[in-house]
């Protein structure tokens, strides 16, 4: 009987240290899973850092390319602006020229068939007296030198 105990204790003994290296065994597999996803984790993590930092970068990007838009935008509504100003100015100087051409094929066909230099000769002549020809003449004179000016702008007004 008592090689039955002991039989049974050793039995006993040998299950109860086989479950202890089993244990063991199973808790080092454990350590060595949480150790892996540790590594895991900080690995995703810097990755997470990365990315975040990529962002940022893009955003910053985003940002400087939405002010420069904004900048742009303005300064295309100012050059539209101006165009349209000068489209205006063109269109005035443009009437303008017409006008002063037909002003000036008017004067020289008067010129030309009532002959200007008989008609200064005629304008003294034709005076009753020295002052009326004076002043006939310094009006004239007067006329003479619009068309000259008109002419001068007319000269100005084409070439811009």
């Amino acid at each position: 009987m008592k090689k039955k105990i002991l039989a049974s204790l050793l039995l006993s003994t040998v299950l109860v240290s086989q479950a202890a290296v089993l244990t063991t065994v199973h808790a080092e597999t454990t350590d060595e899973k949480i150790a892996a996803q540790d590594s895991k984790i900080s690995n995703l993590t810097a990755q997470q850092k990365e990315a975040q930092k990529q962002v940022d970068e893009i955003q910053t990007q985003v940002t400087a390319i939405q002010t420069q838009q904004t900048n742009l935008e303005a300064e295309n509504e100012t050059l539209q602006a101006e165009s349209k100003k000068l489209e205006g100015e063109i269109t005035e100087l443009s009437k303008n020229i017409v006008a002063r051409n037909e002003s000036l094929e008017k004067q020289a066909r008067s010129a030309q068939t009532n002959g200007a230099a008989t008609s200064y000769i005629n304008t003294i002549v034709n005076s009753k007296s020295i002052t009326e020809a004076i002043s006939r003449v310094a009006a004239m004179s007067e006329i003479v030198s619009a068309n000259n000016k008109m002419l001068e702008q007319q000269k100005a007004d084409k070439k811009s």
